[in-house]
């Protein structure tokens, strides 16, 4: 079994972030150990290539929408809103790669050159995917109310669209692209002779497919500036922060993921009080700071798991009848669930990069925030459910979000499709909502409709509770759970 940490690498890596201070300090990538960075390395180029190709899938996708000449019924509003939020956290997690190997200062040598690569494959993409977002937008004046004024639920700020076209319009684009596709050029043969050209192919070829294109956006005129130094141009501005997120966002992504690595703020003192809380069949809903993993589908609640206990726990609590047909009916899946992860036992079932995965809480709940809610359901049903979920034990993590296929599946989704009503068995009806064109379910969408609903289908559990400026824990209360949906995507202290 490999590595916990390793797990989450990528979102469609579900990758930890991490991003050069603003100011021009020494790259956070200095501070890894060798093989650590070029681990680090390895899945920031694997998470950039599904970032942008998730990203221009999606800009296709909206574009006939955004040409309509108005907006109809609620349901395509908050369509269209959904979808907006979401390429938004796409072009902002671009922002914060291209930061992160921005300058490479404290690198040498070829990880310099494949640093350089990195970021201007980010600001590239950044450039030409912003830019068409903000042609097909730009102008249609329902769009921009629609898109300023958003629904907080989806965790981007008031007045988002207006930042971005304001600031996009204020970057000096065209002379350091000119200039970084120039460098580009030159260090083609350095490439080729460090290997760089075999493990970034990815990388390379799209930079090759997009020259065209910025050619016409224009951003490759002005040769005059060829005199000029790298350092220069960014310090003209080009490194500022420009998407609207809160002040400091960009600081505390450096110094959170860097210093704590892949380690939660949820530690084992806190996992081991919540486990004497939890039967099989509960809901956990989880969030990781500065993870990718945040980016795609809006919201605060990015992560939801489906808790199981160990086979005698779920015998405990279901009947040993339950457990047997469980077994009966999932033999496969039934004998994995009994081994262990990393000295602990496996309690979780969670679909994540690896694909659908039993996990140890320990792996699981090693979060920043875990709320936990149980169905009120049966336990006929609740063992029905863990039956279907491990129905679904090794199959692929589902890269499009599609919830009209079972050959792959997304975190969410595993919870849905196990507690999905079926014929002699109860279940549970959650909202989907349409991201550019694909129903889906954020899991911030859970917890809100348990926030929302007069008659609830959950009953409250749990909620840890976290503020990253001060690294505290803390249970908290029903109240401060069912508000926790509409906290800001990238909220840094909360209150």
């Amino acid at each position: 079994m490999r590595c916990p940490a390793m797990r989450r690498l990528t979102c469609w890596g579900l990758l930890a972030l991490g991003l050069l201070a603003c100011g021009g300090g020494p790259s956070p990538l200095r501070d890894l150990q060798p093989e650590a960075r070029r681990a680090r390395f390895d899945a920031d180029a694997v998470a950039l290539e599904r970032l942008i190709t998730r990203l221009e899938v999606e800009i296709e996708r909206g574009a006939p929408l955004w040409r309509l000449d108005a907006v109809g019924v609620v349901p395509q509003r908050r369509a269209l809103q959904a979808g907006f939020a979401s390429l938004l956290e796409h072009l902002r997690a671009l922002d914060v790669l291209r930061r992160l190997y921005r300058s490479g200062q404290g690198l040498r040598g070829a990880e310099q050159d494949e640093a350089f690569l990195l970021s201007y494959t980010a600001d590239l993409a950044l450039y030409i995917n912003t830019a068409r977002l903000l042609a097909e937008t730009t102008g249609r004046a329902h769009f921009e109310a629609l898109f300023d004024r958003i629904d907080p639920a989806l965790g981007v700020p008031q007045g988002s669209f207006r930042w971005l076209k304001t600031q996009f319009n204020l970057q000096p684009w065209r002379r350091p692209l000119l200039l970084a596709h120039q460098r580009h050029e030159g260090l083609k043969a350095r490439y080729a002779a460090a290997g760089i050209d075999a493990r970034r192919a990815w990388s390379l070829g799209y930079i090759d497919a997009r020259a065209k294109e910025m050619i016409k956006l224009g951003a490759l005129e002005g040769p005059e500036i060829l005199a000029r130094e790298w350092g220069d141009l960014i310090a003209d501005g080009f490194q500022r922060v420009w998407f609207p997120a809160q002040a400091g966002v960009a600081e505390w992504m450096g110094d959170t993921r860097i210093k704590r690595g892949h380690h939660g703020l949820i530690g084992l003192a806190q996992i081991e009080a919540l486990r004497a809380l939890l039967r099989p069949g509960d809901v956990l809903i989880e969030r990781r700071n500065w993870y990718l993993s945040n980016v795609g589908l809006p919201g605060f609640w990015p992560h939801a798991a489906l808790y199981l206990g160990t086979p005698e726990e779920a015998k405990a609590a279901l009947g040993e009848a339950a457990l047997r047909a469980i077994e009966a009916a999932q033999p496969r899946a039934f004998a994995a669930w009994a081994g262990q992860e990393a000295g602990h036992p496996l309690r979780v079932i969670e679909a994540m990069s690896e694909g659908v995965v039993f996990t140890s809480l320990e792996h699981s709940a090693g979060a920043d925030y875990v709320g936990v809610l149980r169905p009120k359901l049966s336990p006929e049903a609740i063992a029905g459910a863990i039956s279907a979920a491990l129905g679904y034990q090794g199959r692929p993590y589902d890269f499009d979000f599609s919830f009209l296929t079972d050959d792959a599946l997304v975190c969410t989704e595993l919870v849905y499709k196990a507690y999905e009503p079926r014929e002699g068995r109860e279940g549970l009806s959650f909202p989907l909502i349409e991201v550019m064109g694909r129903p889906t379910l954020p899991a911030n969408e859970i917890v809100r409709a348990f926030a929302e609903d007069q008659a609830p289908q959950f009953e409250f559990i749990a909620f840890i509770d976290a503020r990253e400026s001060s690294g505290e824990v803390f249970f908290s209360t029903q109240e401060a759970f069912k508000a926790s949906y509409r906290r800001p995507k990238w909220d840094i202290v909360q209150k």
